[in-house]
């Protein structure tokens, strides 16, 4: 959630004192349709490659949309289109590990293949 410029972390951090036989997930972003606010793909963020992610798989599963587990290095520098970033596909998709440049025209294609299908809209080359 974030409130006038900053992230809060209030719910985030204590859902982290739960006992351990309690299962929880936090999405850190759903892309959506600017038009019709459809949920087109779930992402999920981290530095750890060997994330469990069977929550948010049948999460996938169920909704008929993709996700993506995104990895991203470790040091406090800004994301930029240049930072490394590699991701893991989740889901009903199939999509190619690459850089940052290539998930973003990923998602270009998946928002053009939505606009096609349920808006009957067609981008210009």
């Amino acid at each position: 959630m974030t409130y006038r410029g900053k992230t809060d972390r209030r719910f985030n951090d204590y859902h982290y004192s739960w006992p351990d036989d309690w299962w929880y997930i936090d999405l850190d972003g759903i892309e959506v349709c600017r038009r019709c606010r459809e949920p087109l793909l779930f992402y999920e963020v981290t530095r750890d490659a060997e994330k469990v992610t069977s929550i948010l798989y049948r999460l996938c599963v169920r909704a008929k949309l993709p996700g993506l587990l995104l990895l991203v290095p470790d040091g406090s520098e800004p994301f930029t289109d240049e930072t490394q970033v590699s991701w893991r596909a989740i889901g009903t998709r199939p999509w190619l590990d690459g850089p940052l440049s290539d998930l973003k025209e990923s998602v270009r294609v998946l928002r053009s293949e939505h606009d096609q299908e349920a808006h009957g809209w067609v981008p210009k080359p």
